[in-house]
């Protein structure tokens, strides 16, 4: 007798289809974004790299409010109608939303041109943010189709966006720097790689909608339909809540820090925390993979009414993301400082202490990502925002009394802090909203194996010299992540028969 349902097995081998599908586009992205970091602060230099780092900021969190919570409307609403063979309601929500963040897009970008013009006292970062506000437009855009592309559980799509843009923006970033172009051609390039990524989004996200179309003439149950009043209402209410959410995640989640930093701290304190923040934050895209599906996944059981489905989503998943993001936190953080040195130069040592806290604590944010999805997906959004208050009131006070006196170490702790509240709160409101448990007990046995792993790469690293010692750790780390993994009892019998469904085989 099989230990998972006929439905159940099909939803599983959907999402690991799709985080297949997910790992080949984030890897992608991934090796690139490590090469351009790289190649960036090599050339720029600690105090260049500031100054881009905080453009970079300043536009994403510009963009993240434009935005707001209308992308994560766009997954969860084109998803929940697919799952009820609604693709006309589906098609209807994208295209009104899209039309919202095109006018909204046009907007902030002529007032942060406006604004830069005639405000900024400084004559570099003027020219600079002029060029930025014209990147907001194609970055809005890009989200709600790649929004789309989510509720779709089209990921082929995204993988073709990120094969074609990633390698010509890169090499459109190094040409810019062998030419001696600096911060500016950076941006021009950055703008480029945006408009290239919408244009490939927009065209396979159109055809298949159209596709959608071709059947309702062909006579398939796809009707043409209006949104009605109520669903509007339920859009509209959904999309503000989670807004709200998105301001606290601009706070707590999103770097805010550089705010800080850009006031209290020297250009190169940012450059240190940005460096550490993108290697915390492309480390733990690994565990993102799998995360970024369970939104539209829970969505689908949620729209389904399957309540079963929904507790053991969230049990498999958060223990699934927990036996990835553990093992990169951990090692991350033991070899961090040598890594640091090695690839980026000893310019940037002073990154790797705020790079390890990162790593850490990192990791327990990505296995939480289960709890929010599954609000997220059940509209309970409105915990988050609400929890996420006190959080974010909680991390300015960190800012502003551990920035000033020590930088972006203290910054790296400001943060790491927040995140943990958030943490700890998200699946403390699961269990009391939902009934279900937290799996506390293999989360801290995949820990443990985990630390064990990380004694044994330290061990490594103390035996032998020099970049030897790195081989080693990372050669020898599975096996030793894997063997106490085992030994732990982290590996229990459901896991062996879960595989041994998605291998086509008897449990």
């Amino acid at each position: 007798m099989n230990f998972i349902s006929r439905p159940v097995v099909s939803k599983v081998k959907l999402l690991a289809s799709n985080t297949l599908f997910n790992l080949i586009n984030t890897l992608f992205a991934g090796v690139f974004g490590i090469a351009t970091s790289i190649i960036v602060a090599r050339s720029l230099g600690a105090v260049q790299l500031g100054e881009y780092s905080y453009i970079l900021w300043l536009i994403g969190i510009l963009t993240l409010f434009v935005n707001a919570g209308l992308p994560m409307a766009v997954a969860k609403y084109v998803a929940e109608y697919i799952g009820r063979n609604d693709t006309a309601t589906a098609k209807n929500i994208f295209t009104v939303i899209l039309k919202l963040e095109l006018g909204a897009s046009l907007i902030i970008s002529s007032l942060v041109a406006y604004l830069s013009f005639f405000l900024a006292s400084d004559v570099t970062r003027k020219d600079l943010l002029l060029l930025s506000s014209i990147n907001i437009i194609p970055i809005v855009l890009a989200r709600i189709y790649s929004a789309a592309a989510t509720g779709l559980q089209k990921y082929q799509t995204l993988i073709i966006a990120s094969l074609i843009s990633s390698p010509i923006q890169f090499l459109l970033i190094v040409f810019t720097l062998l030419a001696h172009h600096s911060v500016a051609g950076l941006i021009v390039a950055n703008i480029i790689g945006s408009v290239l990524n919408l244009a490939i989004l927009w065209y396979f996200i159109k055809n298949e909608f159209n596709r959608f179309d071709s059947l309702a003439m062909q006579g398939m149950p796809v009707q043409i339909t209006r949104l009605d009043t109520l669903l509007k209402k339920r859009i509209a209410k959904y999309s503000l809540s989670v807004s709200g959410i998105i301001i606290i995640d601009a706070i707590v989640w999103q770097k805010s820090e550089i705010f800080f930093l850009e006031r209290f701290s020297p250009p190169e304190e940012i450059a240190f925390y940005s460096l550490a923040f993108t290697i915390g934050y492309i480390a733990m895209q690994i565990p993102g993979i799998f995360s970024s599906l369970l939104i539209p996944y829970f969505s689908g059981i949620y729209g389904q009414g399957d309540k079963p489905g929904l507790k053991k989503g969230y049990t498999y998943s958060t223990r699934y993301l927990a036996l990835i993001a553990f093992p990169i936190g951990i090692s991350g953080a033991i070899l961090s400082a040598p890594l640091i040195e090695l690839v980026y130069g000893s310019e940037f040592r002073n990154a790797a202490i705020p790079a390890q806290i990162i790593l850490v604590f990192n990791s327990f944010g990505a296995v939480s990502r289960a709890s929010s999805a599954i609000l997220y997906g059940t509209e309970e959004q409105g915990f988050i925002l609400k929890w996420g208050s006190i959080i974010a009131i909680f991390n300015i006070i960190l800012n502003l009394i551990l920035i000033p006196k020590y930088g972006a170490t203290g910054a790296a702790i400001a943060n790491s802090s927040a995140q943990m509240a958030g943490v700890v709160g998200g699946a403390a409101y699961v269990n009391n909203e939902f009934g279900i448990n937290y799996p506390s007990k293999s989360v801290l046995k995949i820990f443990i194996s985990s630390i064990v792993m990380g004694i044994g790469m330290y061990s490594v690293n103390s035996l032998f010299n020099g970049y030897h010692s790195l081989f080693l750790s990372l050669s020898f780390s599975p096996f030793i992540y894997i063997a106490s993994l085992w030994f732990i009892g982290a590996i229990d019998a459901e896991d062996r028969r879960l595989i041994y469904t998605l291998l086509g085989k008897n449990a």
